[in-house]
């Protein structure tokens, strides 16, 4: 006896956007949704890899930065970021999500499994680099729970082939590809037209704080015209101590103490955060470069990532101990000076990693160790006399659009921090060169 016509497996097309049924509407909903967060979320840090868009929560310096920056954050060989690939394939599956009524035909299903795949592989380097970018785990976290859906809530196609949705998804993947692509060229030449007047700036202020033979000064304190002021080494027998520069905010940007020659015609100030990685893995290069060429110096500011110092809204507490080793650095520079401060400052970088190496008791040991008076130290330490200092580098660096650290200023330009260090150095080697 033949079918009847209404029990007879649907032989439906993709030709047009399908409807779903009653009973599968709940699930075409819920995976609608889950594609959408994912797409938007990818969606989101494309457009903040581009650069037209400042992401909250991904900053210099945040997991979303330096996951964007690592080696899983494009794919090899081709550069192309993570974050575009994802957006349009989240968009891709979208598209035919709609337009299939949420009846995948196999071959999508397929994609969608490898795509779950990644996703895994993803979630496991995240948390194994401690990574945890929160919109890359949006995206990932919705995939895997998208796959869920599909495979446990969603009935098969039974069509003999698998129709034009495949196709629509390829097209709508290529399609945002293009689109991406197309608006990080737009702003790569943006950046790099900033990047060469920022250069010939730099180069224009090198030349003009040459000294009169080519060779910048005698090295000194920031902020003033005349002979450098004598520095030590402190001593806790008592012994006359250097009189400490004057603390207040000297002229130009530039930080209150210096290492190297006053008048170099090459002046980096570095915004840093004694508790963060990339601040001490980037100073230590720029130590190098100053080692083989005395006509660029170094200052600093303080933008530590704790709020016990740091009033710069919506700043996220990543490291509580950054005001306590700000307050350390400021207190040996206002007791005994240059000297003093960048001891201090070493030191601190020094044991940035080891366990408890930048809590209260650790300060007070360096005091010790680098033979400063202990009781005038702790003394100093426990009052505010640092607060001005930390809380105006703080301001000036988040007026300055500065979200994260490290951060270079060079001769008074702002060069991003998440670039690769190459950069900063071919920016002081061509001004170095050029100023000749």
């Amino acid at each position: 006896m033949p079918i009847p016509a209404s029990n007879t497996p649907s032989q439906t097309s993709d030709s047009a956007p399908s409807k779903p049924t009653n009973h599968q509407a709940g699930p075409f909903a819920i995976g609608t949704l889950l594609l959408g967060v994912a797409t938007a979320a990818a969606g989101m840090l494309s457009v903040s890899h581009i650069g037209a868009w400042a992401l909250p929560g991904c900053g210099g310096g945040s997991d979303c930065a330096k996951a964007a920056a690592s080696a899983w954050g494009s794919i090899p060989g081709v550069e192309w970021p993570v974050s575009f690939v994802g957006a349009a394939y989240f968009g891709g599956l979208l598209v035919a999500w709609l337009m299939t009524g949420g009846n995948f035909p196999s071959l999508l299903r397929w994609v969608v499994r490898l795509g779950a795949g990644v996703s895994i592989l993803y979630l496991g380097i995240m948390f194994g680099e401690k990574l945890l970018c929160a919109y890359c785990l949006t995206s990932h976290i919705a995939n895997l729970a998208f796959l869920g859906l599909a495979e446990g809530f969603v009935p098969r196609s039974r069509v003999g082939s698998p129709g034009r949705a495949p196709l629509i998804a390829g097209i709508t993947f290529a399609a945002v590809s293009v689109v991406m692509g197309f608006a990080e060229s737009q702003m790569k030449g943006k950046a790099t037209a900033a990047f060469e007047g920022s250069v010939k700036k730099i180069v224009d202020t090198a030349r003009q704080q040459q000294g009169p033979t080519g060779s910048p000064a005698a090295t000194g304190n920031p902020g003033s015209s005349g002979p450098s002021v004598p520095t030590g080494q402190p001593a806790s027998t008592g012994a006359a101590m250097p009189k400490p520069p004057n603390p207040a905010q000297p002229a130009g940007f530039t930080g209150r103490y210096l290492s190297g020659p006053q008048r170099a015609p090459i002046r980096v100030v570095m915004i840093t955060d004694y508790q963060c990685p990339d601040c001490k893995n980037l100073e230590g290069q720029m130590r190098t470069i100053m080692a083989q060429n005395p006509n660029v110096s170094l200052s600093v500011k303080h933008f530590p990532f704790c709020t016990a110092c740091n009033n710069t809204p919506n700043l996220p507490n990543m490291h509580p101990n950054a005001c306590w080793a700000a307050r350390a650095a400021e207190t040996a520079g206002l007791l005994y000076g240059n000297d003093g401060f960048w001891k201090m400052h070493d030191l601190l970088f020094q044991n940035q990693s080891t366990p408890d190496g930048l809590k209260r008791p650790a300060l007070e040991k360096y005091a010790e160790q680098l033979g400063l008076d202990l009781n005038k130290f702790k003394a100093a330490l426990d009052t505010n006399a640092h607060k001005t200092q930390i809380d105006a580098d703080s301001k000036v660096a988040d007026d300055a659009g500065i979200s994260g650290t490290p951060a270079f200023v060079i001769n008074g330009y702002f060069v991003s921090g998440a670039q690769p260090f190459a950069k900063f150095k071919k920016i002081i080697d061509r001004a170095l060169a050029e100023a000749k």
